[in-house]
């Protein structure tokens, strides 16, 4: 299983662009577009693709910084804690 991107190189943090995909969709059909922007679509309804791409040009224009980037892996250390914590019960 790997972290499967719909747009990449960019919005490697964004929640909606990310997902659980298999490896062989992933590495060897580079993504499976078509299948990963229909899932998403299915998911998130019509207006996800051009969300996401609105999102790409803005940190485009506008890369995040190292505060920014702190604070995600703040959040997501927390957030698997939580969910460790969770398990644990």
């Amino acid at each position: 299983m790997d972290a499967g991107h719909f747009i990449h190189g960019c919005l490697d943090y964004d929640e909606q662009n990310i997902h659980p995909q298999c490896s062989y969709c992933n590495r060897h059909l580079h993504g499976n577009s078509a299948d990963y922007s229909h899932a998403l679509i299915q998911k998130y309804g019509d207006g996800i693709i051009q969300e996401l791409y609105k999102c790409r040009q803005a940190e485009l224009e506008s890369p995040p910084d190292r505060l920014w980037i702190k604070e995600k892996i703040a959040y997501y250390t927390q957030l698997v804690k939580d969910l460790n914590a969770n398990k644990s019960k």
